[in-house]
């Protein structure tokens, strides 16, 4: 897996919108760090804004927009020039850095809450406590926009991403655990970073992104020091080269419409065939039933000569109805439409593989088989790795059976065709010996006896062929209508929600991602710049620590004028 192709949230990568964005001879860059400080609830006590002014053009003069007070410059000692929000830089063809303060409301807040045992507690309360300690950090992504996507206009949060961090020693906690996070540890102490994503479950609706606003720290301290907290939020959520992610993405959407299209054309070729072969069976049955009564006119043939005229009579108008059933069995259209049933069977063996192909290649290529499926979640939120591993895993061997079946029901079907092409022969065949024998039997009563002799013994050899034809298509249309009832079962619970999901939800939540690329690469200050400026802003929220206040207690020690005897009492205590 290539660096930086997928994002610690799992995210969906998408084009970059702004690639060939023409940069005005005269623009600046504008890099803005945002530091603030609050309390241990969270709450913002200061607000100090660093905003450096790269000059690439070494411009000695250069005009930047600002909303901060307090402004002082960190470079040099040149004057400035503020008129409302509009000042003025003497730069001297250098980049400049100054600073000032802001009031505003962070895009990211902050709640924090503490637990000892399970109570919540003050840190005032908590400081010096022993017990199980839960620190819980509740971001909040201020920055909703009305967006217009999926053909509505909806709220969507500016993609912001906050890595929570800090430091515990190793005397200080046990039994470490951290959520949305990990911990490394070097010997002495215990580095804890954790990942936060305020609004991006409310913008993506994916319940896997439910928790993913609130980091909580937990561990068991025999005396609680608060440790300081460090957040770092930027909304560089997406880069360029996560192009080759959306590709992909776009390669299994299509997949999905082609296999669902492949599997509803299989279930509908299932179906006919289901028809085709109860018709057949039908076909066969009656075919069956007719000669056996032709047997029975035979046995009254050979009873007397009196009954020669109408049982020859009976003979032929029996075998005229033979024939016109066989005609009437659609033996050709049947066989045609064995044929196609073949050739769909391995078509869709053929796709399956393609498609296992494709799932075991994703599967070893992302190295899904030594991660677990929370892992799978929190190295890819979006789902794409709990999808495709999901995919593999619940699908990879139900298609590979399901592969063996279509293949294995295409040999059967093959030699069931070729067992009916020979029969439909072999009956033709016979039907016309029956009709030569009859009619020598109106030629006379001499060959009477010759002549019902072998049409017996033909009608009889015909009837255990059609006999045996009967049993095959019953079997053939019992193993149809298995195959049917399976497909149709793998159709409905399993390709169809399948390409739904893909389909629906996840084309969706493409576009979605779209415009959140759009909201954070347009997020570049949390003060004021020039339209023509580049601009990029990172915060920087501190909660100092706080730790328990040791205080020296002087003992007194009052000297007690003991009498001797009580001396000699105190040695026998």
């Amino acid at each position: 897996m290539k660096k930086n192709n997928l994002k610690k949230l799992g995210t969906i990568s998408v084009l970059c919108l702004s690639l060939f964005t023409t940069v005005p001879v005269n623009a600046l860059t504008k890099n803005e760090t945002v530091y603030s400080k609050i309390d241990t609830n969270g709450n913002v006590i200061k607000t100090t804004v660093t905003d450096k002014l790269i000059n690439d053009n070494k411009l000695d003069t250069i005009t930047d927009l600002t909303d901060l007070d307090k402004i002082i410059n960190l470079s040099n000692n040149n004057t400035f020039n503020k008129d409302n929000n509009q000042i003025t830089w003497n730069t001297s063809g250098n980049n400049l850095t100054y600073q000032g303060t802001s009031n505003k409301e962070l895009p990211i807040s902050i709640n924090i809450s503490y637990k000892l045992d399970g109570n919540s507690i003050t840190v005032d309360d908590l400081l010096g406590k022993s017990g199980h300690v839960d620190i819980t950090l509740k971001y909040t992504n201020n920055e909703r926009n009305l967006v217009y996507v999926n053909g509505t206009n909806t709220y969507l949060y500016t993609p912001f991403i906050v890595t929570m961090g800090t430091i515990i020693k190793d005397t200080d906690a046990t039994n470490l655990k951290i959520t949305n996070g990990k911990i490394i540890n070097n010997g002495l102490s215990n580095i804890l970073v954790g990942i936060s994503a305020p609004g991006l479950y409310e913008s993506l609706n994916m319940y896997e992104l439910k928790d993913l606003d609130t980091i909580t720290i937990s561990y068991d301290t025999t005396s609680f020091n608060l440790p300081t907290i460090y957040n770092v939020a930027t909304s560089k959520l997406l880069e360029d080269n996560d192009l080759s992610i959306f590709n992909k993405l776009n390669t299994l959407t299509s997949a999905s419409t082609s296999l669902k299209e492949n599997i509803d054309a299989l279930t509908e070729g299932s179906n006919k065939l289901l028809e085709s072969s109860i018709t057949l069976n039908n076909g066969t049955s009656q075919i069956y039933q007719n000669l056996s009564y032709v047997n029975q006119k035979l046995k009254e043939i050979n009873e007397g000569a009196i009954n020669l005229d109408n049982g020859l009579n009976d003979i032929i108008n029996t075998l005229n109805k033979v024939k016109e059933s066989l005609n009437n069995s659609s033996n050709d259209e049947s066989i045609g439409k064995l044929k196609l049933l073949i050739d769909t069977d391995l078509n869709t063996a053929n796709n399956l593989k393609a498609m296992n192909d494709t799932l075991k290649a994703n599967y070893e290529e992302y190295n899904l088989k030594n991660i677990t499926y929370k892992e799978a979640i929190t190295a890819d939120p979006t789902m794409n790795l709990y999808n495709l591993k999901l995919a593999y895993e619940d699908n990879y061997e139900n298609n590979n059976q399901l592969i063996t079946l279509l293949n294995s029901n295409a040999s059967a079907l093959t030699e069931t065709l070729t067992t009916l092409n020979n029969i439909d022969t072999e009956i033709s065949n016979m039907l016309s010996t029956l009709t030569t024998y009859l009619e020598k039997a109106h030629d006379g009563s001499t060959e009477l006896a010759n002549g019902t002799t072998a049409l017996s013994t033909g009608v009889n050899t015909l009837t255990t062929k059609v006999e045996e034809l009967y049993n095959g298509t019953t079997a053939l249309s019992e193993g149809i209508n298995t195959l049917n009832t399976g497909i149709t079962a793998y159709n409905e619970k399993g390709i169809t929600p399948l390409s739904n999901t893909i389909n629906n939800n996840l084309s969706g939540n493409i576009n979605k991602i779209k415009k959140l690329a759009d909201l954070g690469n347009n997020y570049q200050t949390f003060t004021m710049k020039n339209t023509t400026d580049n601009g990029e802003t990172k915060f920087i929220i501190v909660l100092d620590g706080q730790k328990v206040e040791k205080t020296t207690v002087k003992t007194e020690t009052k000297t007690e004028k003991l009498s001797f005897i009580d001396r000699i009492k105190n040695l026998f205590k």
